[in-house]
């Protein structure tokens, strides 16, 4: 089918040239690779919007879904570093108990060792 677009000869001719056979015309109408017969499909350029739509979403899901593991993976640091240190502080807390304790079961034994020595005499 000739095309209602014409384009101009090298100038000094004066001549009007169509387009040839199977030019843009012809392959806006004609199918990608032939899958599917024109008319019964959407066009090449819708398709390859909606691919691209696709791709951004399935970009923008991957996106969140690495913010979202980051901050969660922040989260759960802050807590175990709390964890850790409420452990560290109780720790503490303990031992300086069980040295309070012993020195108070030195003191005791010192103070029963004194009074039998004093028994003794």
């Amino acid at each position: 089918m000739p095309s209602s677009r014409k384009t101009q000869a090298p100038e000094g001719t004066g001549e009007e040239l169509h387009p040839p056979p199977g030019g843009e015309h012809q392959r806006e109408k004609s199918s990608p690779a032939g899958r599917n017969p024109p008319g019964n499909s959407p066009r090449e350029g819708e398709i390859d919007a909606i691919v691209t739509a696709i791709k951004l979403d399935i970009i923008s899901i991957t996106i969140i879904i690495i913010v979202t593991a980051v901050s969660t993976a922040a989260h759960l640091c802050a807590v175990a570093s709390t964890m850790a240190q409420e452990y560290s502080s109780r720790e503490v807390e303990l031992r300086e108990e069980e040295i309070f304790a012993e020195e108070s079961r030195r003191a005791a034994r010192a103070k029963v060792l004194e009074e039998e020595e004093g028994d003794l005499i």
